[in-house]
């Protein structure tokens, strides 16, 4: 299917691949210019890597598992997110 990742700074889109326990996130290139509504100055150089260096972790996730409210990808590294609950 389709994403949107909605990073700190930056949106991009995805193709996901969803199995049992295999994931596999193919996102789209990371533009460089940001989105219309941001000011200059309203995201770091540090969120910008953080924007570079989670899209690359995404793209090397190869499995998932939902535990309670958490759901875990693995891969290179281990991602874990929290179902928001408000």
């Amino acid at each position: 299917g389709r994403a949107r990742i909605d990073l700190w700074c930056r949106k991009v889109s995805a193709r996901v691949q969803l199995s049992d326990s295999a994931m596999k996130i193919e996102p789209a290139p990371l533009l460089q210019a940001l989105p219309q509504y941001m000011v200059d100055g309203q995201c770091t150089p540090e969120r910008m890597q953080a924007d570079s260096d989670t899209l690359a972790a995404l793209a090397q996730v190869t499995g998932w598992s939902r535990r309670g409210g958490a759901i875990t990808l693995t891969g290179a590294q281990t991602l874990r997110f929290q179902v928001s609950n408000h």
